[in-house]
């Protein structure tokens, strides 16, 4: 190309009539590229909108409610564990109570009992996940193992003793301990019992995970963090690899964000913050559904605020904000606290 033409390519007449040509195809690209943003987006939130009013999960019969199946229940003494007790029994399950104080199991054992309705069976076994060793393991799995299970439900869970501390000022037994409880229990539960339910070609192992596991870690809960993290991502693989041998057992990662009678004993129940009766009927009504945890397989965010929070920080990114402002905001919450006593 010579000077002469190149000058004229560039001149400004056919510069204009360039960019004219090309101006309703970039408006077409740009418009169809935002419709379908929009329409992807639309689409997410109506399904989570159905997914929160409208549809329903698995009915638990599949899993052999009132069928003569058990459900195993791991820190069944109180919270989380203690409803998902007494609403998997009021369901029609035969209950496996498991914990480390055999008082409160007894406790828990006796609400079953007085429950209306058919009457189910009930056994306890006090176990500190903690610091079992290998013979209280196999008396565990002697109880357990002979029984027509259903449902596992890994809800033991342990968190830091201080309630908000950096990972270097913690004890280093109790991060240890945290792993034992929260990783290593809910494997060797995971493995104890599957071999079964895959035999019966029947079954459900829910995980109680966390927000702060799934979706943006908790600074001052660094362990615990981590731990619910692990749960989640396990959960997948081996809820890939049932799924693949069509083994008819299901796998499912539950979230919950802050629950009043857990482990968050600042908080109160509230429209947005469930009490642990109310956040465990939505979660049994939700096996199979994601709630807000949308792209996640095999996990799910049941509760609708929590839900709504997992969906528009993972949508819009906003989970290392989240994270940093939590780590100030707790912050905070731990100098209003020095302070008062």
């Amino acid at each position: 190309m010579d000077a002469a033409t190149a000058k004229a390519l560039l001149s400004p007449r056919v510069l204009a009539l360039v960019l004219t040509a090309l101006f309703p195809l970039s408006m077409t690209v740009i418009f169809l590229t935002g419709l379908w943003v929009c329409g992807t987006f639309a689409l997410r939130v109506a399904r989570l909108a159905l997914q929160l009013t409208v549809w329903r999960g698995t009915n638990l019969d599949k899993y052999g409610a009132r069928k003569g199946g058990w459900a195993v229940v791991t820190g069944a003494s109180d919270g989380l564990g203690r409803e998902f007790a007494l609403q998997l029994a009021e369901k029609g399950f035969n209950v496996a109570l498991v914990s480390r104080t055999a008082s409160k199991l007894d406790k828990v054992a006796q609400e079953i009992a007085a429950l209306p309705g058919e009457k189910v069976s009930i056994i306890q076994h006090p176990i500190d996940f903690a610091k079992a060793g290998e013979q209280e393991w196999a008396r565990l799995e002697a109880a357990l193992t002979p029984l027509d299970i259903g449902v596992l439900v890994n809800n033991a869970g342990l968190n830091h003793s201080a309630e908000w501390s950096e990972f270097i000022a913690a004890p280093p037994q109790e991060c240890v301990d945290i792993v034992s409880v929260n990783v290593a229990a809910a494997v060797r539960m995971a493995r104890m019992l599957l071999p079964g339910m895959v035999s019966r070609k029947r079954g459900l192992l829910l995980n109680v995970a966390s927000l702060a596991g799934g979706t943006a870690p908790a600074p001052l809960w660094a362990t615990y963090s981590g731990s619910k993290a692990f749960l989640i991502t396990w959960a997948q693989a081996v809820a890939t690899e049932l799924a693949a041998a069509k083994s008819g057992v299901d796998v499912l990662v539950v979230m919950p964000g802050y629950v009043t009678g857990g482990m968050a004993k600042q908080v109160e129940t509230s429209f947005h913050t469930p009490n642990a009766a109310r956040w465990v009927r939505c979660a049994l009504a939700s096996i199979g559904l994601s709630g807000g945890a949308l792209g996640m397989d095999y996990v799910s965010t049941p509760f609708w605020a929590h839900a709504l929070m997992d969906f528009g920080l993972r949508q819009f990114g906003l989970q290392n904000t989240f994270r940093k402002s939590m780590h100030g905001y707790l912050s905070k919450e731990r100098e209003r606290a020095a302070k008062k006593q």
